[in-house]
Formats: C-alpha cells, sequence, structure tokens
C-alpha cells in the first residue's frame, strides 16, 4: 500500500515507508541527475503527506546511512544522516546532531506511550522541548556515532 493510500484511512499506528530508489537507483549508482529529479518528485508530492495527516501524527523522515551521489565508487559514503520531523501546529525547534539512530526509535516509543525495556541510553528528541519541530528543520546524526 502506498504511503499517501495509508494516509487517508482510518489508520492507528506506525506507516512505515521505504524509499529505496533514492539509494538503489541514484545513490549507489551516483547518479546525480536522478537524485535531484527523485528529490524534486518526492518534494512535489510532500504537501500531500502533510495534508492527510492528523494534528498528532508525527512525520519521521531519514536514511540508514550518507550517500553522496556524485562521490567516487558505489560505497557508502560519510555523509550525516538526514533527520526531518514534522508535526501540525509546532513552532520549529533545532534538534542538533544526534547520537544514533536510536533517538528515532525511543522518540517513537514515546510518541506511542510504551516504556523502553533496554539498558542503552535512548534519548528521545520529543522531551527535548516544550514543542516539536516544524516543517521539515533539517538536522543530522553524526555519520561516526552511527550503529
Amino acid at each position: 500500500m502506498s504511503p499517501f493510500r495509508a494516509l487517508n484511512n482510518d489508520s492507528h499506528g506506525i506507516i512505515f515507508s521505504n524509499l529505496v530508489d533514492f539509494d538503489m537507483l541514484y545513490g549507489h549508482r551516483r547518479d546525480v541527475e536522478g537524485y535531484a529529479k527523485a528529490l524534486e518528485h518526492f518534494d512535489s508530492r510532500l504537501p500531500e503527506i502533510i495534508d492527510a495527516m492528523n494534528d498528532d501524527d508525527l512525520l519521521i523522515m531519514t536514511a540508514d546511512h550518507g550517500n553522496d551521489p556524485s562521490y567516487p565508487g558505489s560505497d557508502h559514503t560519510r555523509e550525516y544522516v538526514p533527520l526531518l520531523v514534522w508535526q501540525n501546529r509546532q513552532p520549529s525547534v533545532a534538534l542538533g546532531t544526534r547520537q544514533s539512530l536510536s533517538d528515532i526509535s525511543q522518540t517513537i516509543a514515546e510518541n506511542f506511550g510504551v516504556r523502553s525495556r533496554t539498558a542503552l541510553a535512548l534519548v528521545s528528541f520529543l522531551g527535548e522541548s516544550d514543542c516539536l519541530p516544524d516543517l521539515f528543520v533539517a538536522q543530522s546524526l553524526d555519520p561516526d556515532c552511527l550503529i
């Protein structure tokens, strides 16, 4: 099911969508033009996602690694991983450079009222301010700290 169709359903829980083409077709193949066109296409559809979201919905966009499509070779590159977060009616706040992708899992757990049962030092970014970030305040994850 497409994320657009899932958002229009009366769903409760997580909608997870893997935009693999950015990575597989353009990033690793070092297709800068294709990557740029894919980003532009996604950007043009983003208002549909935002318009379909309820006030208590939380949008988190990130990646599992950095990948510069202009860098030689086909391996992962050492760019910071983007972390873009949005929720209706919330002002902007900087999340800073995160230490781990696990901050996202802890944030999701907190958002759903789930208590973490791990000994790991997980940090939710929901509790770092009085509000959540507004429309896509670009932040990052340190590539040297990713698991």
